[in-house]
């Protein structure tokens, strides 16, 4: 199948309890020439958050999408703002996986990506 790229045009960096991140997450979805995909072709991105460690410990911490954690894509470009997480510990990640217009996560067809 194609190369799929999602690529994080801005990166949340830890902030303090409950603030939203700096600039919201967002994505730009290429095909497998590098080429932005068109319009036409539209998908599902999920966000989810992958938990890091604090001081050594696990984290608890949530991820607060005002929005939803599914965001159809427009022309290859997906955003998610407001984007906050409760308590952001060090090293925690958000994960990104695209899936068929509309979808679910569950479905066939999705492609996980993480962005560290």
């Amino acid at each position: 199948g194609p190369l799929w790229e999602m690529r994080l045009l801005a990166h949340p960096q830890g902030s303090t309890t409950n603030a939203p991140f700096p600039e919201p997450p967002t994505l730009i979805l290429r095909d497998a020439d590098g080429l932005v995909l068109e319009a036409s072709v539209q998908h599902s991105v999920f966000i989810e958050l992958v938990q890091g460690r604090f001081l050594g410990a696990d984290t608890s911490s949530t991820l607060f999408v005002p929005g939803g954690a599914r965001n159809d894509s427009v022309a290859g470009f997906v955003s998610f703002p407001g984007v906050t997480v409760n308590t952001p510990g060090a090293g925690f990640r958000l994960a990104f996986t695209r899936c068929p217009f509309r979808s679910t996560l569950a479905r066939t067809g999705c492609c996980k990506t993480f962005e560290s």
